[in-house]
């Protein structure tokens, strides 16, 4: 929740609605987005829980479904080499080719795809496996055969900052710029 809103906060609110928001204004934000966020997560359990979907088939589902982007991003925060192109294209065939085994192998294995034999253990393990290693393989030849060579430094520019106070048991003592 807390992550949902402070790309609210930040990277919609401030950057299109009020990019002349302050940290108070940006603060409330943040806590509306929880509420809201929260109870649409609420909601979205109510549909899950009817569709008579476990908690673990839908946490296995998620690593199948985003498992994909995690090398692509590591590689974007870490690694100069790596064009956008290659992270997002290796995620999504990542992501594709992880659905595919994944409903391929519950088929061959347990005679038919349904609920229950995605839910099996083998064949989301083959779909988490193969959509975490495949997008990190295919971003690795990407970045070599076609590097980017992004300089760093460029991310500081156009950067500004927020005002932020400071509160002590609801005192304020100061203000500080972050």
């Amino acid at each position: 929740s807390i992550a949902v809103a402070g790309l609210w906060s930040y990277d919609v609110y401030r950057k299109y609605i009020n990019p002349e928001a302050t940290g108070e204004d940006i603060r409330k934000q943040s806590q509306y987005l929880v509420v809201v966020w929260s109870f649409l997560m609420f909601c979205f359990q109510l549909i899950l829980d009817a569709m008579g979907l476990s908690l673990g088939w839908v946490y296995n589902f998620m690593g199948i479904i985003i498992g994909p982007a995690v090398f692509p991003i590591a590689y974007c925060i870490m690694w100069d080499k790596t064009p956008a192109a290659a992270a997002m294209g290796s995620a999504w065939i990542g992501m594709f080719c992880g659905v595919t085994t994944w409903l391929v192998t519950a088929a061959s294995l347990y005679d038919g795809v349904s609920q229950a034999t995605t839910g099996q253990l083998y064949p989301q393990l083959a779909g988490n496996c193969v959509s975490f290693f495949l997008s990190g393989l295919i971003c690795t030849i990407w970045s070599y055969l076609a590097p980017q060579n992004y300089d760093f430094s460029q991310m500081n520019k156009g950067l500004s900052l927020v005002e932020k106070e400071t509160r002590v048991l609801g005192a304020e003592i100061g203000r500080a710029h972050v």
